[in-house]
């Protein structure tokens, strides 16, 4: 059988010694290009920011040909196989990315998509003893039941997996349910994040960045991950990950929108009714707010955006916008679906990407593979925030 350590220490070896002589070469450039900045001249060839991000990503990509060097020798390639080689391709692109030149600029932050400051969960409505339901349902239950942290409904038990323990009822008050806040389908609120059909490794990489507070911006998750297990945090992303990724936002571009206030860390149009200038803002509320607060897995969200935006946004993701930042399409594939354990954008909450993308850009969502990130989004304003996240969101997912 083939000595898989034996294969990394080839692998590492080779990499160094390419990256060596691939770095002296790079300083030289840069020498030159200095010297000739220096008198006043273009520096011929200089690339900007998205021909470096490209060149590094070909680069990260050719970064396991050593196994082909192995093959030649008459030696058995790693049992890891794809993937293997996917995951190293990716650390690869995540070092090299690293190490890319800083950009001049801090990204503006979205405040349209966070909560006023201090605000936690929503008060409760009292118990009445009313059996609620939801179209299409056969169950009922209190609003005690729906509001619980460790019990809440499952009104279409037919319609997905068998849930896991510590999905259905989390563990005791250490840890919530999750599908209390991500529901059943996987496909949460704007305040949380869709986790259906995202890679399981990815899933679990993110409950140990929170439990390990590289990752904060979420603080109930914060304290939620440090008291799961391996083995839970490894169910639970199975079971998300095996779950299907369904439309759950209706993008709509509009000068106008309804008048909304905060409920807890959830936006909702006001009662009262009325309508307001929609500014630089993306505002993403429920279709339905009564089904949304009966926790049904069927009524999802409508986000007004405006005008222009899809159009501005589509050439933010598919181009960098002229190395404003670095084409999405590069690492989460052309349709934005993802591309191995790099999760799929499309289709998901405007509201959330923004707030990904600001805290990726300051440092508040970091982790291994946040640093892919960190470089992409710091120059972004408000307004390509706004308009990223609207195309993003109106892509089948």
């Amino acid at each position: 059988m083939h000595d898989l350590a034996e294969a990394e220490g080839e692998v590492a070896d080779h990499v160094y010694r390419r990256d060596d002589l691939e770095h002296r070469q790079l300083r030289h450039r840069r020498q030159r290009m200095r010297r000739q900045r220096d008198r006043g001249q273009a520096a011929p060839g200089a690339p900007d920011r998205q021909d470096r991000i490209m060149r590094v990503l070909r680069q990260s990509i050719g970064c396991w040909k050593p196994s082909h060097d192995i093959i030649r020798r008459g030696k058995t390639p790693p049992a890891t196989g794809f993937r293997g080689s996917m995951t190293m391709r990716m650390l690869c692109f995540t070092i090299a990315l690293a190490f890319l030149p800083g950009t001049l600029a801090a990204t503006e932050r979205p405040d349209w998509a966070f909560p006023p400051p201090g605000v936690t969960g929503a008060p409760r409505p009292p118990e009445t003893g009313e059996l609620k339901r939801v179209l299409g349902s056969t169950r009922t239950y209190t609003q005690s039941q729906i509001d619980s942290f460790n019990d809440p409904p499952d009104w279409f038990p037919d319609e997905h997996p068998l849930t896991p323990t510590i999905v259905a009822h989390g563990k005791g008050p250490q840890v919530r349910a999750c599908v209390s806040c991500h529901l059943s389908t996987g496909m949460g609120h704007p305040e949380n994040s869709r986790l259906a059909g995202a890679p399981s490794g990815y899933i679990v990489r993110q409950l140990a960045d929170f439990a390990s507070g590289a990752r904060k911006g979420a603080a109930n998750m914060l304290t939620f991950s440090r008291a799961m297990t391996t083995d839970e945090m490894k169910t639970a992303a199975d079971y998300f990950a095996a779950l299907p990724v369904k439309r759950w936002t209706r993008v709509i571009e509009a000068d106008t929108v309804p008048k909304t206030y905060f409920l807890g860390t959830r936006r909702m149009p006001l009662p009262a009714g009325g309508t307001e200038p929609i500014g630089s803002r993306v505002i993403e509320i429920p279709e339905s707010p009564e089904r949304v607060e009966l926790r049904d897995p069927k009524s999802g969200f409508v986000a007004y955006a405006p005008p222009g935006s899809l159009a501005k946004g589509q050439f933010l993701v598919a181009s960098g916008g002229d190395g404003r930042t670095t084409a999405c399409t590069i690492c989460h594939g052309l349709a934005l679906n993802g591309l191995g354990e790099v999760p799929g954008l499309a289709g998901q909450s405007p509201v959330n990407i923004a707030r990904q993308l600001y805290l990726m850009a300051t440092g508040e969502r970091a982790g291994p593979w946040a640093v892919l990130m960190k470089g992409v989004v710091e120059k972004l304003t408000n307004d390509d925030i706004v308009a990223i996240s609207a195309y993003i969101a109106s892509l089948e997912p």
